[in-house]
């Protein structure tokens, strides 16, 4: 049976994972031969949370 908590939990771990993934690229790459740190800190870390959230709905979905 399908719960739908986690389902939803899955739901927003996938667009929050592409979204955090976006934000990475436009924040972490200012320019052409740029990369900020403290922002590619930043989004990386939503990202892999994210992904971790979307695993772990799919897998208690």
């Amino acid at each position: 049976m399908l719960d739908v908590t986690w389902a939803l939990a899955a739901q927003v771990g996938l667009w929050g994972w592409i979204g955090s993934m976006v934000g990475f690229i436009m924040r972490a790459f200012p320019a052409e031969g740029v990369f900020d740190r403290r922002a590619a800190s930043i989004w990386g870390g939503s990202v892999v949370l994210l992904f971790a959230l979307w695993v772990a709905g799919m897998m208690m979905a």
